[in-house]
């Protein structure tokens, strides 16, 4: 056994640190939300990926920001007894950049 902390295999294994102000302005905002509001967590890419990285990376990016809101899609509903749900999309804009988003919408 060690004194050690394990470290993630990959980024999007870090531990969300739920003690944090970003976890706490992703709560905030979730909880302001109006019904069929949404929030947006976006992650860009970069544009120099080969395909096959880009698929893996767009993977990774999206389980990262499901790892941070879904807890606090717990936290906002535990606050406030709405219904929250999440989606994940690969988003190309006009100017060729590209994201990885999950975005969480207030039900009712």
């Amino acid at each position: 056994m060690t004194d050690h902390p394990v470290q993630p295999e990959s980024a999007e294994d870090e531990i969300i640190d739920i003690d944090t102000e970003a976890f706490a302005h992703t709560v905030a905002m979730m909880v302001l939300l109006k019904p069929g509001m949404s929030h947006t967590h976006s992650e860009p890419l970069s544009p120099d990926c080969a395909a096959g990285q880009l698929v893996q990376d767009v993977n990774s990016l999206k389980k990262r920001a499901r790892r941070l809101l879904v807890p606090a899609m717990h936290e906002a509903t535990k606050r406030t007894g709405q219904v929250y749900n999440i989606e994940s999309s690969l988003v190309l804009y006009p100017s060729g950049r590209l994201f990885a988003q999950a975005i969480v919408t207030r039900s009712r």
